[in-house]
């Protein structure tokens, strides 16, 4: 299968392309390398021993995605290609509404001329906001907090609109907290452009930062601390190539969500961490964040159903493969 991935060269992406390959599917990788990384994709290469083709461009442009959809061919595009920083968003929400929304508008229309009839999108769990109820399924209400998670939401509209209109396959995957990073310690996410708390765990246990923030030891859970849904990002790239091997009902865009189903405490992390890297944590209490949510995680089992996928990564796991990529290049990309 022909497959054109839009921010192939960014942190999922990169992992995505290599399944992709593992997989001996022929990808296309566009991406503008704002926020990707060219040496990601080297490197995937060499572990898949298999080659990409990749194509330079700003999703922004509309010449760019117009030719290199016009010379590809694909059969089905997944779209990674935004902004994610929650907080740049809440600066510049017109930079975000731009690249995001405006962008996948383009890339949209394109596909229709080029008569490409399958969509897989990475959404966010970011567009369900704050709830009350948990685990979080596909039917629960949509409001986002955050410029970035309005965006994705609009995303999502866009394509849903494009599906109903011209019957093309689609499929919006809401994901959780991902975290982790190739088993190979080779590729992952690079910590210029992270405010994940996992990664800053790590980056301060090999003594690129000073410390890391906990906000808050007073809530209501089990041992006070805010409760997260982690996915590992390997989890997330087979869960893409699945749906992109299955056939879907044209004319409807597919709602998953991805996560493991299971929660994790701030406290349980800075546990799992230490345990594994052998090094004492530096960390601060501080207070809550406004507008934090205590506790999130996700119901799984409509992907499960639906894909005949299942994260087979567990929270340690993930710990682990991301503590070799951070202690191998705590640089990330950068030498």
């Amino acid at each position: 299968m022909n497959i054109f991935i839009t921010g192939g060269a960014g942190y999922i992406g990169s992992h995505t392309v290599l399944e992709a390959l593992r997989r001996n599917h022929r990808v296309f990788v566009f991406d503008s390398l704002e926020r990707g990384y060219r040496e990601a994709l080297d490197r995937v290469q060499t572990l898949a021993n298999r080659q990409i083709i990749f194509i330079q461009g700003d999703l922004r442009n509309r010449e760019d995605i117009a030719d290199a959809l016009k010379d590809t061919k694909p059969e089905i595009v997944i779209h990674f290609a935004a902004y994610k920083s929650v907080s740049e968003g809440e600066k510049e929400p017109e930079k975000y509404y731009r690249s995001n929304v405006e962008a996948t508008v383009i890339l949209m229309e394109e596909m229709i001329k080029q008569n490409i009839r399958k969509i897989i999108f990475s959404s966010s769990a970011a567009t369900y906001g704050i709830l009350d109820r948990m685990p979080i399924t596909e039917q629960s209400p949509t409001n986002p907090i955050s410029v970035y998670g309005k965006t994705k939401l609009e995303m999502e509209k866009v394509i849903n609109s494009f599906t109903k209109d011209y019957g093309l396959e689609a499929v919006a995957f809401r994901y959780f907290n991902a975290v982790g990073a190739d088993e190979s310690g080779e590729i992952g996410e690079d910590p210029r452009h992270t405010t994940n708390l996992i990664p800053l765990v790590m980056h301060t246990l090999v003594g690129k930062r000073e410390k890391v923030y906990l906000f808050g030891d007073k809530f209501d859970t089990a041992d006070g601390t805010q409760e997260r849904d982690y996915i590992h990002v390997s989890d997330l790239a087979t869960a893409h190539l699945d749906a992109a091997e299955k056939s879907f009902n044209r004319g409807e865009m597919m709602i998953l969500n991805l996560s493991t189903g299971q929660k994790t405490s701030c406290l349980e992390i800075f546990r799992l961490a230490q345990e594994i890297s052998g090094k004492t944590l530096n960390y601060e209490v501080v207070g809550p964040r406004q507008g934090d949510p205590v506790t999130l995680y996700a119901d799984n089992s409509k992907a499960k159903y639906i894909l005949g996928w299942k994260p087979r990564r567990d929270i340690k796991k993930s710990i682990q493969d991301q503590w070799r990529w951070t202690s191998k290049y705590p640089n990330g990309y950068s030498y």
